[in-house]
């Protein structure tokens, strides 16, 4: 499933998919390490709303062109 909606981490150059049990962010090019700890952060919050009684990984892959 794809968000129906740009959330804040697709605005910088990244791009988020629900999965059956993954939250994947696939970002146009490298992070860094405190980038990266902010968007795991920020989809946690997003899936603590969203799914609050799901668990998820969240993964990070790269996008396909």
């Amino acid at each position: 499933m794809r968000l129906s909606r740009p959330t804040p981490a697709q605005s910088r150059g990244t791009v988020w998919r629900l999965d059956e049990h993954a939250f994947v962010v696939e970002p146009f090019g490298p992070l860094t390490r405190a980038r990266r700890d902010e968007i795991t952060a920020e989809g946690e919050r997003m899936l603590r709303v969203m799914h609050p009684d799901t668990p998820y990984d969240i993964r990070f892959g790269a996008v396909r062109r």
